[in-house]
């Protein structure tokens, strides 16, 4: 099996899924290299149990409609339950 080329993505199936990414686009090889390169370096030495998001911007995205939405948007996005609670407990105790 072959990967699938960024324009073969944007216009095959992958589509709707790039249409929730605010920078329209998939990632490059490039974009990607860089944390990679940080997290496995010294200058990320300290960086323990993080996790560094290179999605476009996507999970920010999804984070807003799933704040701002009911529960018809939460369950479109496919989140569980417990996830959901655990958002929404989080945000609450983070913005009051």
């Amino acid at each position: 099996m072959t990967n699938p080329s960024a324009a073969e993505m944007e216009t095959g199936h992958f589509g709707s899924a790039i249409a929730t990414i605010p920078l329209k686009r998939v990632g490059h090889e490039t974009e990607i290299a860089g944390p990679v390169l940080f997290l496995s370096s010294k200058a990320g030495g300290y960086a323990d149990g993080a996790v560094l998001v290179v999605d476009g911007g996507r999970l920010m995205v999804s984070l807003f409609i799933f704040l701002a939405g009911g529960k018809e948007e939460r369950d479109a996005l496919g989140w569980s339950e417990l996830a959901a609670d655990f958002v929404l407990r989080f945000f609450g105790l983070v913005l009051g």
